[in-house]
């Protein structure tokens, strides 16, 4: 995962049992040139070494916050199921160009910040029970981990 310019950003491993996931997250403050959150620049996975194998969007409803499931492969047959959101001052995106335009017009408010939250694990061939953990784990705690580095105001 790379993105320039990220006022802060954090890297956990969650795990519960034997399951475990990865979270990034960061945020920018106001953005300028080389310090922006949706830039060509900037990757949630490496594309020199992965790719996408599957992609779908995914609306859990109110109940979790909606977003981008990616099923990566990399040469050496591994397997990675990576899902990704968008937060503009507390609210979540998926579409980069809606995360641009809030961007744009928070700056007119006064408060900017935004930034991506992305729940990643490696998983076997099929991927099916890795996509299972990272859907449960965004169910339970996605609305939070949105509202890490939220300004009040």
């Amino acid at each position: 995962i790379r993105f320039d310019g990220a006022q802060s950003s954090l890297t956990v491993r969650f795990q519960d049992g034997t399951d475990s996931v990865m979270f990034y997250a960061n945020i920018y403050g106001k953005q300028t040139q080389g310090a922006e959150l949706v830039s060509s620049d900037n990757n949630i996975y490496d594309r020199s070494q992965w790719r996408v194998v599957s992609k779908d969007q995914t609306d859990f409803g109110a109940a979790a916050v909606s977003g981008m499931f990616l099923t990566l492969s990399n040469r050496a047959g591994n397997r990675r199921i990576l899902y990704y959101w968008y937060v503009v001052n507390g609210e979540s995106f998926v579409d980069p160009m809606i995360v641009k335009m809030r961007e744009v017009l928070s700056r007119f408010s006064g408060i900017s910040s935004s930034g991506i939250r992305v729940v990643t694990r490696d998983c076997s061939a099929k991927c099916e029970s890795s996509r299972t953990i990272v859907e449960t784990f965004v169910r339970e705690h996605g609305r939070e981990l949105s509202l890490l580095w939220v300004p009040n105001g």
